[in-house]
């Protein structure tokens, strides 16, 4: 990381205690810590995205669904919807944990597969100032940041099936809780504020998938980003318009392409939570 110019530094279990009284830190071998690591809210980063977009012309279909791709010699032509047909010569697969789906209407098989994620949030809490920064513990897998003057409390279940239940299983929370009252007892006076679950859109590897397909001449890929997406998305997106616009791209991305998996050419992403 310090390579790639990052001030990230390593602290001792003590340095951590000093920078979150909160934790409990006595089994910790240490830590690390960039000061310019961030917190984005989702929502309105997507929608900075959007609202700037239709100043620039941009029109957006809200609750349309894709039903189908239509191919002519192998190029797109034509993209079906529950409202009409949209003709195109160019797709953007960005569909998320519904991206292998999307593959199938032009016969590409997209090894992305949707795995539920559950989260926990806490009413405010006195502890939680906006300094407060976004911890992971790698010993459990649980993540927790500031969300509403309270913590978000995290965890991936690695025995969960994939699927696209949305439902809120109370076991699944009742095993975050767990986790983040032996890193952090305090929370044992905290009052839950809710719970909801999501999707991940994980690949073998844990990486995206982002390029072209070269069966399917207009159909571009940016699927599987497997908990990264929002971190990413702002340089895919210049890297796909730069793909589509100059048929190159300012960074190498063939270790992501999609023929990566066919080559058994896989760099396994460890640390996804």
């Amino acid at each position: 990381q310090k390579h790639l110019g990052l001030p990230v530094h390593l602290l001792t279990a003590e340095e951590v205690n000093k920078l979150v009284p909160e934790l409990k830190t006595d089994d910790l071998l240490g830590a690390t810590f960039c000061k310019k690591d961030g917190l984005v809210d989702p929502y309105e980063f997507c929608m900075g995205y959007v609202n700037q977009a239709k100043k620039l012309g941009v029109d957006f279909e809200m609750e349309t669904e894709v039903t189908g791709i239509e191919l002519t010699n192998g190029k797109i032509s034509k993209v079906k919807t529950n409202k009409g047909e949209i003709e195109t010569k160019i797709v953007v697969n960005a569909a998320g944990a519904f991206a292998a789906q999307i593959g199938r209407m032009v016969g590409v098989e997209i090894p992305v597969y949707p795995i539920k994620r559950q989260i926990t949030t806490t009413a405010p809490l006195e502890f939680v100032k906006p300094d407060f920064p976004m911890l992971v513990d790698f010993g459990s897998g649980l993540y927790m940041h500031k969300e509403s003057g309270g913590l978000l409390l995290g965890w991936a279940d690695r025995k969960t099936a994939p699927g696209y239940d949305l439902s809120v299983d109370p076991d699944y929370t009742d095993q975050i809780l767990a986790k983040a009252l032996y890193r952090m007892p305090i929370l044992e006076n905290a009052q839950i504020s809710s719970s909801w679950a999501g999707l991940y859109e994980n690949t073998p590897d844990n990486n995206a998938i982002l390029g072209t397909v070269p069966e399917v001449e207009g159909f571009y890929l940016a699927s599987g980003f497997s908990g990264h997406g929002v971190m990413h998305a702002p340089a895919v997106g210049i890297l796909l318009s730069e793909l589509i616009l100059e048929g190159k791209t300012s960074l190498d991305i063939t270790e992501l392409s999609l023929e990566r998996f066919k080559k058994g050419e896989l760099k396994v992403e460890k640390n996804v939570i």
